[in-house]
């Protein structure tokens, strides 16, 4: 099965990130979520357990399908292709 990959802090995965993988969907694509991996501060509140539990709350259905999963990596600085 192929995905189209996107990635993020989501402090918080809010409206704006699920209406995103919400279009990717409408398209018949499958979707990885990949949530970085933050140090907690002023502007990260959000643990990677709370972010990867909202995540879940908003897409349960559709992670259940396997039409999206949901994988920790780490704070990417650069990414070469």
């Amino acid at each position: 099965m192929k995905y189209t990959l996107i990635t993020g802090k989501y402090q918080p995965f809010d409206d704006t990130h699920e209406t995103q993988v919400r279009a990717l969907l409408d398209k018949g694509k499958n979707v990885c979520i990949a949530v970085q991996t933050t140090m907690r501060d002023k502007k990260n509140p959000y643990s990677i357990e709370q972010r990867m539990r909202m995540i879940q709350d908003r897409l349960k259905l559709e992670i259940f399908n396997r039409k999206v999963v949901v994988s920790v990596i780490p704070n990417i600085e650069e990414i070469i292709q």
